[in-house]
C-alpha cells in the first residue's frame, strides 16, 4: 500500500514554486537584442522570432506549473479533509452511531 503524506505533497509544491519563481524571473530575452544590433537583417528577424518563441514557451511553462502547484496544495488539503472525515466517521461507528 502506498502512503500518502500531505506534508510531502505540500513540500513538493513549495519546491516547485521556488523553481517557477526562478524561471519566471529569468525568461531569456537577450537573443532579441540581435534585432536592435542588426536591424533589417535576416538574423534580426530570426532572433525576434526565437525570442518570441522562448518567451511564449517559458510563460506557458510558468502558467502550467503555477496551476500544478495550486493543484498539489489543493490535493493535500483534500487528502487531510478526507482523512479527518473518515476518522470522525470511524469514531461515530465505534460509539455505535451512524
Amino acid at each position: 500500500m502506498t502512503d500518502i503524506v500531505p506534508q510531502d505533497i505540500r513540500a513538493a509544491a513549495n519546491q516547485m514554486e521556488i523553481a517557477v519563481t526562478a524561471v519566471d524571473a529569468n525568461v531569456p530575452t537577450g537573443v532579441g537584442d540581435v534585432a536592435s544590433a542588426m536591424p533589417g537583417s535576416t538574423s534580426a528577424g530570426a532572433a525576434t522570432t526565437l525570442a518570441d518563441t522562448w518567451r511564449t514557451a517559458y510563460q506557458t511553462w510558468v502558467t502550467a506549473s503555477t496551476q500544478h502547484v495550486a493543484s498539489l496544495r489543493q490535493h493535500a488539503d483534500d487528502w487531510v479533509a478526507t482523512d479527518q472525515a473518515q476518522a470522525a466517521r470511524m469514531e461515530r461507528l465505534a460509539r455505535g452511531g451512524m
